[in-house]
């Protein structure tokens, strides 16, 4: 399945799993969370198992960044696709502050600045 992905996204750090396509490394597949309290953001299926992260960049901080790529997924016939955001400290970067990286919209998504973070898929 290809999936055409958008978002603003705070940025987490993956240890392990794979980067299908160097022009996007911030889409890993598989790894594990090595900056538990930052947002991540991720597609988990059930068949074949496996964890799609899509905010995935080499360290964090109080930084916001825009990304729009395709990616392709593996899905079986029947499986569960569940979108998820997990943020070990209930905290994140605000999109809607005012900041050298802030303010992003997405065009055709949204035409104004919106508070927090957000996915398009």
């Amino acid at each position: 399945m290809t999936l055409r992905i958008r978002g603003i996204f705070e940025p987490t750090t993956i240890t392990g799993g794979d980067t299908p396509d160097p022009e996007h490394p911030y889409f890993k597949v598989g790894g594990t969370v090595s900056t538990p309290d930052w947002s991540q953001w991720r597609i988990e299926v059930s068949e074949p198992k496996h964890t799609y992260w899509l905010n995935q960049y080499p360290s964090v901080g109080h930084r916001i960044y825009k990304e729009d790529f395709e990616a392709t997924i593996t899905v079986a016939a029947g499986s569960t696709v569940v979108v998820r955001v997990t943020d070990g400290n209930d905290r994140q970067i605000d999109n809607g502050k005012i900041a050298p990286d802030r303010q992003q919209i997405i065009a055709g998504v949204v035409d104004q600045p919106l508070p927090g973070q957000m996915l398009r898929l």
